[in-house]
């Protein structure tokens, strides 16, 4: 990348964000590391400013600055804030970054917690249009959200997210159900195994019923 490039350098920039009320000095060129960017500079060329919404300016700027070759790994280390993390992940999915999806995505994995979870979800479900390897990421990080709320219900119960994740999807609403089902079958099933142990047959039709 050319020395010249520098992230806000208000002299040679030629496109401006606003994000959250603060404003970011961009080269185009630098942009079209990130596929939905370059593509919607390539439909239109001549755009100076864009105005984002819904985003953290916090988060935003660190994905800039790993388009300007920051490490990801230094910009978002793995004891960072859950929350931003998550900030984070959702941006680099807007732009398409697959790789900063992938690392942000196994840092949530490793952090799901009560705050995050049903937000995680929620945000999955506002993405439907991303490439392959994002979707994948999405669905391993979906399965494993789906679990931890599944599990962790009782105590969800009163988070904003969580009430907005079962008015708006029902279809996450069935998952989360039919997760607490097979976790509730899986207890059933080693209850039977572990009563009818003297009983081989006894024990064969348990383990039959319950799988």
């Amino acid at each position: 990348m050319p020395h010249d490039f520098r992230l806000n350098d208000s002299s040679t920039s030629d496109l401006r964000f606003v994000v959250d009320g603060q404003e970011f000095f961009v080269h185009k060129m630098v942009l079209r590391r990130a596929p939905y960017l370059a593509e919607f500079l390539g439909k239109d060329p001549h755009c100076t400013r864009i105005v984002v919404s819904n985003a953290s300016s916090a988060a935003f700027q660190t994905i800039l600055e790993t388009l300007y070759g920051a490490a990801i790994e230094n910009a978002v280390p793995p004891d960072c804030d859950p929350r931003f993390i998550q900030l984070v992940w959702e941006v680099s999915i807007r732009f398409g970054l697959e790789a900063i999806v992938r690392y942000t995505s196994d840092l949530l994995l490793e952090c799901l917690n009560d705050e995050i979870v049903c937000s995680i979800l929620l945000t999955i479900r506002k993405y439907p249009q991303v490439s392959a390897a994002i979707s994948m990421c999405n669905a391993l990080l979906q399965a494993q959200c789906l679990e931890y709320v599944a599990t962790h219900e009782d105590q969800l119960l009163e988070m904003p997210d969580y009430r907005l994740l079962k008015t708006e999807s029902a279809t996450l609403s069935r998952a989360i159900a039919e997760k607490k089902t097979k976790g509730n079958t899986k207890k059933d099933c080693s209850t039977a195994q572990s009563n009818c142990c003297w009983n081989p047959t006894h024990c064969f039709k348990a383990q039959s019923n319950c799988c």
